[in-house]
C-alpha cells in the first residue's frame, strides 16, 4: 500500500503496486462555499521502498485564481528540486 497526496495531516492510501512515478492528475469537483484552493505540491512515498516522488504545482485549483482551473496535470520534478532544502 501506498499514501500519497496530504492534505494538512492526512495521508490517502492509493494503491498496492507501484513502479515509477512519471505524472499525476490532480482535481476537484468545484462544490463547497469555498472550493478553491491552492496546492504546493503532491509527494508519493513507495511505503515498500520509501522512494519519494515530488510533483511541483506551486498555483491555485481555482476558477476565479490562478489560471483558473481546477484540474492539472503534473509530472515529477528533478532531483535537483526534491533537496531537503526545498522541501
Amino acid at each position: 500500500m501506498l499514501k500519497a497526496k496530504q492534505l494538512g495531516d492526512r495521508a490517502v492510501p492509493l494503491f498496492n503496486t507501484f513502479k515509477n512515478a512519471f505524472q499525476v492528475l490532480i482535481w476537484h469537483d468545484n462544490t463547497g462555499l469555498e472550493p478553491g484552493w491552492f496546492l504546493s505540491r503532491v509527494v508519493v512515498r513507495d511505503i515498500q521502498t520509501n522512494k519519494k516522488y515530488y510533483f511541483l504545482c506551486e498555483d491555485w485549483l481555482c476558477l476565479w485564481k490562478g489560471d483558473g482551473v481546477i484540474q492539472k496535470d503534473l509530472y515529477v520534478a528533478s532531483e535537483k528540486f526534491t533537496t531537503p532544502s526545498v522541501f
